[in-house]
Order: structure tokens, then C-alpha cells, then sequence
């Protein structure tokens, strides 16, 4: 095998379908992160969609490049370390970016695409440096170079299937979308630093725990393109909530994916602060 410096074919292919899973919950996951400025409307998943692909596509082409020019553990190792870096630091950038987005003037149409480029191309093209360099790694000749590869693109499709399936079913009712993305990054970095020395465990994790840290008190709340102050924001199964309190208008909102659902005045009048519920008396 051609798989050396601490690296094993088992663990090769166990970082592929980690790597798998992880582009999966990163796009589903990212529709929560786009949803509170630009809902969650055809633009929007066409964007994710669109973005993730041609990140994949551009991986997929550099990972095989690089590959046969440096098939070594060591840089599959720090690909993976750097995918995961990167996808922790989404939360401290996300407020940034949406905000830039939505003030560009690109609108909702055309707003979606450029966050989703802004916040997944970076990671999602070394996620998709993965499977090729995994495959010249892995492959002992040209004779059985189809099987390898066969073996582990299907991996790593079984890795995108469980990303897809845990993530909607259990990660996003359960958890919130920060928590859920950090947990991404740590996870795809702790399977690639297996097979290093403490004193480099020690050092990456070192490093995750101050851009974790970082994002928990620069991240604040994110960006959501409304004035006010947001009293409650959460993640439900179906939209992202959030109640906004206006003092210049004078009223708490309800937003669903960054649509007015209800409101009333804060001040206790019974008045009706969207004119179309007057009509509910008729």
C-alpha cells in the first residue's frame, strides 16, 4: 500500500465517508444560516446547491492534481484539518457576510448565491479535494485502480447519505444551527488527527478551542437585515424563529425565515398592528 507516515487504508476510508457526511450536514445546515435574511425560497436552495457542486467539481479536480504530484498522508491529513477549520469559523463570519450580502444590493434572488459562495466554497472545495487524493493514496497499481475507486466513492456517497438523514432527523430539531457547525468542524478534525503525536493533538485542539471560543463571544447574534432587537431566536423542524422588539414602532414581531408572521404594540393596545387582521372581524 502506498498509504504510510501514521495513515492506514481503514483510516483513509473512514476520514472519506466523515468527509462525506460532513458536506451534507454543511449544506442542509447552511440553509439555516442563509434562511433568517433570505428565507428559505427556490433561490436559496438552488444557490446551496449550485455553490456546493461547483466547490465539489473544482476539489475534485485540484485533489486529483495535487495528488499525483504529492500522494502523502501528511497533506490528506491537512486538508481535512483545514476543511474543519474553516467550517468552525462560519459562525464568527456568518453576521459579516450576510450583512455585506444583503447591503450589496444583489436581493433575494441573486443575494443567496453570493453568501453561499462567500460561506461554503472555501470548505466544500477542500471536502471534495478528499476522495480523489484518498484514491491515489490508496491505489497499489494502475490494475486495480476501478476498485478503488469504486470503493471509495461509494463510501464516501454512503457518508453524504447518513450526513443527510442524521442531520434532518435528528441533528436540526435537536440542536441549535452553531452548535450544530461547530460540531462539524471538531468532528472532521478529530478523525484526521488519529494517527498524530499528542504534542500535535494537543496544538490543533489548542487552536480549535480559541476559534471556538472566539466565535462564542465575537459571533454575537447573527445578522438578520431587520431593525430592532431580537428577544428569541431559535431553529424549529420547519423555519427559524424570531421575535423582534421595535422600539421606534413600538411593537414585537414574529418572523418566520425572516417573514412577518404576527405582531402586536408593546405598550398593550388591542390595536391591530397589521391592517389585513381587521379583517378577521368581519
Amino acid at each position: 500500500m502506498m498509504i504510510g507516515k501514521r495513515g492506514s487504508i481503514w483510516g483513509v476510508r473512514f476520514n472519506v465517508f466523515v468527509s462525506g457526511a460532513v458536506v451534507m450536514a454543511l449544506e442542509l445546515v447552511a440553509s439555516r444560516i442563509v434562511a433568517p435574511v433570505f428565507g428559505n425560497s427556490i433561490f436559496v436552495w438552488g444557490a446551496l446547491i449550485g455553490v456546493v457542486m461547483a466547490a465539489l467539481a473544482l476539489g475534485y479536480y485540484v485533489g486529483g492534481r495535487m495528488a499525483d504530484r504529492q500522494p502523502s498522508y501528511g497533506t490528506f491529513t491537512l486538508i481535512l484539518i483545514s476543511a474543519g477549520v474553516l467550517i468552525i469559523l462560519i459562525p464568527l463570519s456568518s453576521p459579516f457576510i450576510l450583512e455585506v450580502t444583503y447591503l450589496s444590493g444583489a436581493g433575494d434572488r441573486y443575494g443567496p448565491v453570493l453568501a453561499s459562495l462567500l460561506l461554503l466554497a472555501a470548505p466544500t472545495t477542500l471536502l471534495g479535494m478528499v476522495s480523489p487524493y484518498s484514491v491515489r493514496m490508496s491505489a497499489e497499481s494502475i490494475f486495480n485502480l476501478g476498485g478503488i475507486s469504486g470503493s471509495l466513492y461509494s463510501i464516501s456517497t454512503a457518508g453524504s447519505l447518513f450526513g443527510t438523514f442524521f442531520t434532518v432527523f435528528v441533528l436540526i430539531p435537536s440542536f441549535g444551527v452553531r452548535q450544530i457547525v461547530f460540531s462539524l468542524g471538531v468532528v472532521l478534525i478529530a478523525v484526521a488527527v488519529v494517527g498524530m503525536t499528542w504534542v500535535e493533538k494537543s496544538l490543533i485542539f489548542s487552536l480549535i478551542l480559541v476559534l471556538m471560543m472566539a466565535s462564542l463571544f465575537a459571533g454575537g447574534r447573527p445578522f438578520l437585515g431587520i431593525s430592532g432587537n431580537a428577544v428569541v431566536r431559535k431553529d424549529t423542524p420547519y423555519s427559524t424563529l424570531t421575535v423582534i422588539d421595535s422600539k421606534a414602532e413600538g411593537t414585537r414581531t414574529l418572523y418566520l425565515n425572516n417573514m412577518p408572521h404576527s405582531a402586536r404594540y408593546l405598550n398593550g393596545s388591542n390595536r391591530a398592528v397589521f391592517r389585513y387582521t381587521d379583517y378577521f372581524n368581519m
